[in-house]
Order: structure tokens, then C-alpha cells, then sequence
């Protein structure tokens, strides 16, 4: 029950769609997808061609100062969504306007600071040890882009970054949660940051992890029996935590409340989830049942899916296992088909349009998937729920069987739905 006094009230994310977290939304809805060729990824030889890849020149104006435009990628957009989320939230001017004793950062990364790890191993691998930049060092520390921006404006709380796969971003939603509800922080900046880099695009399509992996057209078609793999991307994404009972009056109905995170590692395989779902349909209803709920009140859920063959299937079980019959009247919503495989951005992405849709009073009933045809064993359709409860919940999954679900509450009072 502790989640219950911990709620979203502010977003920003730099996205493959754009930066607008409205904008966002309205494509995401309309199913448009942000792929391009980048030939600067793959190479000769290479299956894949397809990318989504961020404007880093659209966010230069967010940047806390121009000494960012020094650091990698990696950094760049984390602390540009950063210091947005921050700014919309009224916190931040000319300087921070809070305790910086009293502002917890909280990063989830899956992929970490490609550029700088690449660069570094390929002049050491080629016999070029003295070519590297010893300044480099420093940018292959996960936290160093939490350390930049502590730094920039003198955070002097929780600077903590997590690093297991898609699911790192929940685990920093987590451990933000339980800093707020212990009393150590007033406020909390939870980010997922994940950028792309020719080594890794490379190493994913020769791994046959990206679309496609047969004749079929390349693309992100999540539960769809034509899927052929995910299509990889970058971006990140922040939102803003408070304890609920430190809301004013006004924002009762502008923010969203947290009622329950669950975990699950379902032993599948060092590589991938275990096919009978089990893993996922643990993770939700550990969520659930921290948010004293069940699956009656949950009108949407967001799901994982990003075209993966086996990883789509096993969701779908997951779902069906903890819906039953139910399944039929609830939305789901695959926004992978729009964004890509974003990393660890891609759960706080959607904890920010599902926010930006609650303020705007929407029922965010997802796009329809046809002519994509479902993979649910009983047939039942992604796109036709019904919406008729007050919870959200956020699916997220790693390699190596790890399962993670966000349970959101739509409702003022902040209770379980029940």
C-alpha cells in the first residue's frame, strides 16, 4: 500500500516521434511509426535497415548549459529531458528552486553509454591504445550522466542508476518510490535513457533480434502473426514523483498515482522469456496485488510487445492468464509499433502519454491493429477493449526472463480500484 501517496505530476521525453508529449500521443493513437533507413547504422551486409533515431539538434535548447553539447549522446538527452521535466514542473529557473538535498535522480539504462564503450574498444582492439581520450573513461560510468546533472545544479539527494535490460526503468521507479515513502526525498526525477550505436545495431541484427529475420517486409508489428522482429531505437524520458499528500488542492485531478510495481524473473533462458507466459502474468499480478487490486478494474494496459516472436507469444499468455474471459474489455496498446524498441525509455515514455491522456480526460483507447492479425490463442483483438475501469497497467520485459508491471491509478482518491 505504500504507492498509494506517490503520484506523477509532470513529464518530458525526447522520442524517434518527436518531443512533444502531446504530439506523441496523437501518433502513437493514429498508429504513425518514426522508422528511416539510417545508413549510418547498418552497413553492408547487414538484414536490417530500419531505425528510429532522435534530432539531438531539436533538443540543444533544453540543455542546462552549452558544456552539455561536450558529452556524449548518451548524456545529452538524459539531461535534456531532465531539466524540461523540471521546468514544466515549475522547479526550475534560472536555478534549481528546491532543496537539492530534498530531489532524488533515479536512472534506468539497458544499453549504457554505447558511443564512448565502442570507441574505446575498437582503438584498443585494433592496436590503437594510445589513440583513446583518457576523458572517455569517465563516460563509460553509468551514472555519469546523473553525475553531470547533480553536478550542474549542486543535487545533492540520491543519484542512483539501474542497468538490467528493458526493466531498469522500473527498478529506478521503484527505488524512487521507496526514497518518497521513507521520508528521504521530497521530490523524484525517474528517467530511461537509451541511444543507438553501429556496433550494437549491428551485433542485434546479426543476432537476429531486429526485423526481419525472414523475406517478410521489415517493420515493428507487435502480436501480429507476421511479425518478423522488433526495429530498434533510441530516446529518453523522465517524469516527476511526489508524495501525494504533498500535492496542492489544484493538481487532485492532473496527476497520476502509482499503486503498485511488480517483478517476476521467469527463469526462461539466459536469452529469452519463458514461452507459457508465466513470467509476465507473475509480474502483473505482483503489481496488483501491491495495489490491493485484480484484474476487474483494468481498463488498458501497455504492453511490452515489440514484434518479437517468442517474447509477443509469451505476453499474450501472460495476458490471458490474468484476464481470462476479461480479456475482450481490455485496451491494449503496443506503442513499440509506433516508437521502436526504445530500451529503458520506452515504460516512462508511456507513463507520460498515459498522463498527458488523463489531463486531457481521453480514454485512450488504442489504435486498431488490422489488417495485423492478433496471436492470442482465444482470438480476442488488442485493439476493441471496452475501457470500463480506472487502472493502467505497463507492461516491461528483459532478456533472460526478467518481467516487470506498473500498476497506474486513472482515479483521484488514489485507492486500488476495488
Amino acid at each position: 500500500m505504500r504507492m498509494q501517496r506517490v503520484a506523477i505530476c509532470c513529464a518530458a521525453m525526447v522520442t524517434p516521434l518527436g518531443h512533444d508529449v502531446a504530439a506523441v500521443l496523437e501518433k502513437v493513437r493514429r498508429g504513425d511509426n518514426a522508422f528511416e533507413e539510417v545508413p549510418g547504422l547498418s552497413s553492408e551486409g547487414c538484414r536490417s535497415s530500419l531505425a528510429g533515431r532522435v534530432d539531438l539538434d531539436g533538443i540543444r535548447p533544453w540543455l542546462p548549459s552549452r558544456r552539455f553539447l561536450r558529452l556524449p549522446p548518451h548524456d545529452q538527452i538524459f539531461a535534456a529531458v531532465a531539466q524540461r521535466c523540471l521546468t514544466d514542473a515549475g522547479l526550475m529557473g534560472r536555478r534549481l528552486e528546491v532543496d537539492p538535498d530534498r530531489l532524488g535522480l533515479f536512472l534506468g539504462t539497458s544499453r549504457g553509454p554505447l558511443d564512448c564503450v565502442e570507441a574505446i574498444s575498437t582503438a584498443i582492439s585494433e592496436g590503437r591504445p594510445r589513440e583513446v581520450d583518457p576523458l572517455k573513461f569517465q563516460q563509460t560510468v553509468l551514472n555519469a550522466p546523473l553525475g553531470h546533472f547533480s553536478i550542474q545544479h549542486k543535487i545533492s539527494g540520491p543519484c542512483v542508476t539501474f542497468s538490467n535490460g528493458n526493466v531498469s526503468a522500473v527498478g529506478a521507479l521503484d527505488a524512487a518510490i521507496a526514497s518518497l515513502g521513507l521520508g528521504e526525498i521530497d521530490f523524484a526525477l525517474v528517467a530511461g535513457v537509451d541511444t543507438l550505436s553501429p556496433g550494437y545495431y549491428r551485433a542485434m541484427s546479426d543476432l537476429r533480434v531486429l526485423s526481419p529475420q525472414d523475406d517478410s517486409p521489415e517493420g515493428s508489428r507487435p502480436f501480429a502473426v507476421d511479425r518478423n522482429g522488433a526495429v530498434v531505437s533510441e530516446g529518453a524520458a523522465c517524469v516527476l514523483l511526489r508524495r501525494s499528500e504533498d500535492l496542492p488542492a489544484s493538481m487532485e485531478n492532473e496527476v497520476l498515482r502509482v499503486t503498485g510495481v511488480g517483478f517476476a524473473n521467469d527463469g526462461g533462458s539466459y536469452w529469452g522469456n519463458a514461452p507459457d507466459g508465466q513470467g509476465f502474468a507473475l509480474a502483473i499480478r505482483e503489481a496488483l496485488r501491491e495495489a490491493a487490486a485484480d484484474g476487474m478494474g483494468v481498463a488498458t494496459v501497455w504492453a511490452s510487445a515489440a514484434g518479437n516472436m517468442e517474447a509477443d507469444a509469451a505476453e499474450a499468455k501472460g495476458l490471458e492468464i490474468c484476464f481470462g474471459d476479461r480479456l475482450s474489455s481490455v485496451a491494449v496498446w503496443c506503442p513499440k509499433a509506433s516508437w521502436g524498441e526504445m530500451g529503458s525509455a520506452s515504460v516512462i515514455a508511456s507513463l507520460g502519454l498515459v498522463l498527458e491522456g488523463h489531463r486531457r480526460g481521453d480514454e485512450l483507447t488504442p489504435p486498431g491493429w488490422s489488417p495485423v492479425d492478433p496471436i492470442f490463442e482465444s482470438g480476442r483483438s488488442t485493439g476493441a477493449g471496452v475501457c470500463d475501469g480506472s487502472l493502467v497497467i505497463l507492461n516491461e520485459s528483459s532478456r533472460g526472463g526478467l518481467n516487470a508491471a506498473v500498476v497506474l491509478n486513472l482515479g483521484s482518491s488514489g485507492e486500488g480500484g476495488e
